[in-house]
């Protein structure tokens, strides 16, 4: 049995309806966050949520248009291959940015820098075989 056959299209319409949503939320968050005056404490970690929150949606939202558009499959597999390698590119970068940001000296962040990259390292090691793909 192959995905196209087990692919459950209203399921998968709903998730990337849900993902969509939490998107929006996040960045309903950082609208409202910024009139904080404790802002520059959450900034990084909200910052770095809604940027995976939106890569979330955007790969469930190429998906779902590459299992359901046949007539035009090369091109939603063509985007999505090209958001992957963009999201493999630039979240190891995100993150890192962030533990570097919540790691300075002074800085009014309370997040833990330790379990960002404790959290980085995991990922980094999810990641290698993706990276080390030759054909991807």
């Amino acid at each position: 049995m192959t995905f196209e056959d087990e692919f459950d299209e209203p399921a998968f319409q709903h998730a990337v309806a849900a993902a969509r949503e939490a998107a929006q939320d996040a960045a309903h968050v950082i609208v409202m966050l910024k009139q904080r005056p404790d802002w520059a404490s959450h900034r990084p970690v909200v910052e770095l949520i809604f940027y995976l929150t939106l890569i979330d949606y955007e790969t469930k939202a190429l998906i779902h248009r590459l299992m359901v558009s046949s007539d035009d499959r090369y091109v939603w597999e063509k985007y999505l291959a090209l958001h992957l390698h963009e999201a493999l590119q630039k979240v190891p970068k995100r993150i890192s940015d962030a533990i570097r940001e919540i790691s300075r000296p002074g800085t009014p962040s309370h997040a833990s820098p330790a379990k960002y990259l404790a959290a980085s390292q995991k990922l980094k090691e999810e990641l290698k075989p993706i990276n080390t793909d030759k054909d991807f």
